[in-house]
């Protein structure tokens, strides 16, 4: 009797610990912060509903921009002390991953843009 208690005790501070451990490494992995667009039209034409959207996130790693409904070029710049400019194709729903390990804490300035609208917004590394 006295050896099944101290099993159960033993696998119960085992699951404890292990829990534990688990939490802790899930709360040190970098969260995705989302970036807030403004959109504007690129070219001043008829009044019209768009279709397409882009979203934007990030963390210390990579910059994932989504985007809805949209096919064509798309060119993503990111300005600042340590900027880059990046271009890719889209047809459908995608999301690009781009690696911005590489670039320095500060202050930045992300600009999409489409064959019709320009989306930016700001964020910090």
């Amino acid at each position: 009797m006295k050896k099944t208690i101290s099993s159960i005790i033993s696998v119960v501070i085992l699951i404890l610990v292990t829990s534990q451990l688990f939490a802790a490494s899930a709360n040190s992995t970098q969260s995705d912060q989302d970036i807030s667009l403004t959109r504007r039209e690129n070219q001043p034409g008829p009044r019209r509903l768009p279709l397409e959207s882009f979203t934007a996130s990030y963390n210390q790693e990579t910059l994932t921009v989504t985007s809805t409904d949209y096919t064509g070029n798309v060119q993503v710049v990111i300005a600042g002390d340590d900027g880059l400019t990046y271009s890719y194709f889209v047809s459908g729903d995608h999301a690009e991953v781009i690696d911005i390990s590489g670039m320095a804490e500060g202050s930045y300035t992300l600009t999409i843009t489409t064959s019709g609208n320009v989306y930016t917004g700001d964020f910090e590394l």
